[in-house]
């Protein structure tokens, strides 16, 4: 007879196959970082997701690069505008130049008072109307789409506008599942505080999270250098000098970077090789790109304009206010958005080409304008800017403290540097040629970048491991008021102070106070006004200090020249702002020094093992204890040498030595409050986010019913369509589609959401019944026969055990009374009593059966009877309802659905591994295919042995080979089907063979073909 291990193998099979029901794969929601290369006329992106590794995100037309205007048309029927972004919002500047705002990156926190950067905009874009917010006074535009009484909305406002837009594009890039909301956004290393703060509240109005802020040049450096590996300085190498020259849209920046390898400590005892990447000095104009070019072309052009004949005869100059036609002409906001677009195009034309043709219809009163312009002459109306174009490297390696001969090369960024006379300039400015490359992406680098560094700050990741060292770009001054004397002034952070430096910042002040910090800007950069000035960005207020202070002096003794109050400043390694880390009161008191002595003594002491020098004394017996007299080492004992006490004379010396003192700083952390300047209170988003969601949703649901009338129009003359339908049901459906087809053209264009929906689930309704019919007439069939099978399955089953229990019963009689007779052989023996807990080997006479003669049988009859009667309950429900069925015709009804049918097999295949709770089989009964004895081992004392756990180290001999332990033998190695791809409606199908294997299949609930899966052995 085989043993019993073996023998529960292939049942254990059916069981272990059954459980695989129990896992679903299911697959969790993916998350992507994106980088934002947010330009002053384009935004570029690049995303960064698991199986899309650093991919640029298209726009809806598919271009690689998203034209940074967002427009509102206006629509009939609706009080909100619809929205448009990008070249959309871009070809309506023509028609409703009011409602068009392109270029807003120079406003971010820009005052309306006396800022030449607002007044260039609004020259530029007369139309549109910029106001001063309230709150802060920064630039502002009153749109009339959104009502009279609308407030203004905020440049912040609509660049978030412009965010969301770009977050829609990656996650249709990214698909369905994924979500982007964590971004790093490239600033210029010009932005102050405030500028910063409001491109970080832009992308919290558009649900994005900012994961940091990174300069244009260093978001350019690092994507040159996820490529490259730079010498190492720890091995004597000589790192690499390059500066990044970006000439964008908006401004000029010019950054050297230093590019170099460097050992570092890893894991353990290990090092590793990184890559660093320090800013070393930067130098910008804020008023130097390709929008002053364009402006220079613009208004060549507008002045060959006036001068034609035709345009005089209008009489455009108002003589009365001394205008000229010029002025006239730009205060039309068509007439200037068509110029700037025409300059724009010329521009770019004249970088490729020599000369261009300059064409714009009906530019004013239906007059066409048309001009030659040459590269010479663009190069002429632009040569006071063409000096200006070496200030930023002069600047940058004055801040750097370098040479020009120091550069090993001048890595070019940015759309305007393609200007032939741009890259003259530069390779005069640097000595030639040889050192002006072009081995980056001019328009992408700067996103890759980006997103290269916003992969290295979330786990998802493994990236190159390159360390990234940014400046603070201006001085950061904390502001407060003195006792009796003017406000101080204390500098913290110098402009080339790096990103993550901390100081602290002492003060003299024992009660409540407040500090402010701020950064020295320059004052032309919104006035135009040489010099300085301190601009505040963060105010911090102390809520504890007067208690901590008076804490210190009433249970330390402190006094008040003793306490010191200060805090820990840092310039945030996230967008470079100064942060508040902590605050703390403190003093320094003398207290007893600390025994010297580590961990180890510490421990001994405690538990007795104290110093081999004869001082550990024995312990006091209990009466004589007394734990108030326990030796206590404070301040007065250091002048109490002579006192005498009752006590050895070993503790006699330890009370005459003086007790060392020590100083100790004792420290109170303060509470405090931070509160940052200028940032506004916005809340106009939502509504318009909820007008586009509607309109969305309206679309979608108009959408639905056309493609549910023009599906059903065919369906009609579809011959199993008609075959499952009734009639009155064709004729009803046929009418229906003709009334909803002439609804939608009468009133359909302009219903709203809720009447869509419910006309579509009134079609729906009447071709549900005669779906459901058809669906059920194809996959019923499959499912009767999936359960059928898993019917005889269980039948086989039934009788597996039912078997099984008789062979235990004759089993478990024949070894009771092998069991009696081993017991009268071996019970005379004595044993030592020094050797009776030790194991003793065994021969193989001795059967393992001896121990299991009274186990219960593996499957109790009970369990058997509960089984039994399920499937007869399942089989009898089956034979009805299969019979109900076969009465119906096809387009009636059905009486019997798949799902009822998949809802029993699940029901029957619970119930199984519910009743067919059994462990799993050790190792050695499934990796072998015949049992093979133990080494005999001799084993520890034990405080308790019997004889029958004696047997548990007998080896088993070696079964006689019967029918059945033939079968059992053949049961190992264990085969199990490969359920991986099982799916939530499928089911595993198992064949029980006459030699105990397992034969694996799965079905699908849902009816269909059967899948084989494929057999793999574990």
């Amino acid at each position: 007879m085989a043993p019993l291990g073996q023998r529960r193998a292939p049942m254990l099979l059916f069981v272990i196959a059954l459980s695989v029901l129990l896992f679903v794969t299911t697959s969790s929601a993916a998350s992507a970082v994106i980088g934002i290369d947010l330009g002053t006329e384009f935004i570029k992106a690049v995303i960064v997701k698991p199986g899309i590794p650093l991919e640029i995100v298209p726009t809806k037309d598919s271009k690689r690069k998203e034209l940074a205007a967002v427009a509102f048309k206006p629509l009939e029927g609706s009080t909100l505008p619809e929205r448009v972004y990008g070249s959309e919002a871009a070809a309506l500047a023509a028609r409703i130049p009011n409602d068009v705002y392109p270029n807003l990156k120079p406003l971010l926190g820009t005052l309306i008072k006396d800022s030449s950067v607002a007044n260039a905009y609004s020259s530029r874009h007369p139309a549109l109307s910029m106001v001063a917010s309230e709150d802060r006074g920064t630039a502002a535009f009153k749109s009339k789409s959104l009502g009279e009484d609308a407030d203004p909305l905020l440049i912040e406002e609509l660049l978030a506008m412009e965010l969301q837009n770009v977050m829609a594009n990656a996650g249709a890039l990214a698909g369905t599942g994924t979500y982007v909301w964590d971004a790093i956004i490239t600033v210029p290393p010009f932005y102050t505080a405030e500028e910063r703060r409001a491109v970080e509240l832009a992308a919290d109005l558009a649900g994005l999270r900012v994961l940091g802020l990174i300069s244009d040049g260093l978001a350019v450096g690092l994507n040159y250098a996820t490529t490259r590996t730079f010498p190492s300085v720890s091995d004597g190498g000589k790192p690499e000098i390059h500066l990044v020259y970006d000439m964008g849209a908006g401004s000029t920046k010019a950054t050297i970077l230093r590019f170099q390898g460097k050992t570092v400590k890893d894991i353990g005892r290990f090092n590793k090789t990184i890559q660093e990447i320090d800013v070393l000095g930067t130098g910008w104009d804020r008023s130097l790109g390709g929008d002053a070019l364009n402006a220079v072309l613009a208004d060549h052009l507008l002045d060959e304009f006036v001068k034609m004949p035709k345009v005089k005869k209008l009489g455009l100059t108002e003589e009365s206010q001394g205008a000229l036609a010029q002025d006239v002409v730009k205060r039309n906001g068509r007439v200037a958005a068509k110029l700037w677009k025409e300059a724009e195009r010329v521009r770019q034309v004249l970088s490729a080409n020599s000369e261009t043709m300059s064409s714009i219809e009906s530019l004013v009163e239906d007059i066409d304008f048309r001009l030659k312009i040459t590269r010479t002459k663009f190069e002429e109306l632009t040569s006071s800017y063409a000096e200006l174009l070496s200030g930023p490297i002069e600047r940058a390696l004055e801040a750097a403290n370098l040479a020009i001969t120091d550069l090993d090369s001048i890595i070019l960024h940015g759309g305007a540097v393609r200007s032939p006379f741009v890259q003259k300039q530069l390779e005069a400015a640097v000595g030639g040629v040889d050192k002006v490359r072009g081995n980056v992406n001019r328009d992408e680098a700067a996103a890759f970048g980006a997103a290269f560094k916003a992969a290295g700050l979330v786990p998802n990741f493994k990236v190159k491991e390159i360390r990234t060292g940014e400046e603070a770009g201006y001085a950061v001054n904390a502001h407060w008021a003195s006792d009796g004397e003017k406000d101080r002034i204390q500098t913290l952070f110098i402009p080339t102070s790096k990103t993550g430096a901390e100081k602290q910042m002492p003060f003299k002040k024992l009660e409540d106070f407040s500090f402010t910090l701020h950064q020295n800007l320059p004052k032309s950069q919104q006035s135009g006004k040489p010099g300085f000035e301190d601009a505040p960005i963060l105010t911090v207020q102390t809520q504890n200090l007067t208690q901590s202070v008076a804490f210190l002096q009433d249970n330390f003794g402190c006094i008040d020249s003793d306490i010191k109050t200060q805090f820990s400043i840092r310039l945030s390694l996230k967008d470079g702002q100064p942060e508040i880390l902590h605050g703390s009161a403190s003093c320094e008191v003398e207290v007893p020094a600390e025994k010297k002595g580590g961990v180890v003594d510490d421990v001994k002491g405690f538990f007795g093992f104290g110093s081999k020098k004869g001082d550990q004394e024995p312990l006091a017996s209990e009466s004589n204890s007394d734990p108030s007299s326990s030796t206590e080492q404070t301040p007065s004992a250091a002048t109490s040498s002579t006192a005498e006490t009752p006590s050895s004379s070993l503790d006699a010396k330890v009370d005459e030595r003086p007790i060392a003192m020590s100083k100790k700083t004792e420290r109170v952390f303060l509470k405090f409050t931070t509160s940052a300047e200028g940032i506004p209170e916005v809340s106009k988003l939502a509504a318009l986010d909820k007008s586009d969601e509607d309109r969305r949703l309206r679309e979608e649901a108009r959408n639905n019913v056309e493609a549910f009338m023009y599906k059903h129009r065919d369906l009609l003359d579809d011959a199993s369509f008609v075959e499952a339908s009734q009639e009155t049901e064709i004729d009803m459906l046929r009418a229906q589609i003709q009334l909803t087809d002439e609804w939608l053209n009468e009133i359909g264009a302009d219903a709203n959401l809720a009447a869509l929906e419910t006309r579509l689930r009134e079609l729906n309704a009447l071709v549900d019944p005669i779906n459901t019919r058809i669906r059920e007439t194809s996959n019923r069939p499959a499912q009767i026969q999936l359960l059928k099978g898993a019917l005889e399955q269980t039948k086989t089953l039934i009788n597996a055990m039912k078997e099984q229990i008789e062979k235990e019963e004759i089993a478990s009689s024949s070894s009771s009374t092998y069991s009696e007779s081993s017991t009268e052989t071996t019970g005379g023996a004595s044993i030592d009593s020094d050797f009776a807990e030790l194991e003793e080997e065994t021969t193989p006479s001795a059967p393992v059966k001896a121990r299991k003669s009274d186990a219960p049988p593996i499957f109790p009859k009970e369990s058997i009877a509960r089984i039994e009667a399920l499937y007869e309950s399942i089989d009898k429900w089956l034979t009805a309802k299969v019979k109900e069925q076969e009465k119906r015709r096809i387009n009636q009804d059905p009486s019997l659905l798949a799902s009822e049918i998949g809802n029993k097999l699940k029901e029957l295949t619970k119930f199984l591994m519910d009743e067919l709770q059994l462990p799993l089989p050790e190792p050695s009964s499934s990796s072998t295919s015949k049992p093979k004895p133990k080494p005999s081992k001799p084993s520890k004392p034990k405080t308790k042995k019997t004889k029958s756990k004696k047997s548990k180290t007998t080896p088993t001999p070696k079964p006689e080979k019967t029918p059945n332990t033939k079968s059992a033998e053949k049961a190992t190695p264990i085969q199990m089907a490969d359920f991986g791809d099982l799916g939530e409606d499928d089911i595993p199908v198992i064949n029980l063979g006459d030699d105990g294997q397992v034969e694996y299949t799965k079905e699908p609930v849902s009816g269909g073909e059967k899948p084989t899966a494929k057999h793999d052995e574990l």
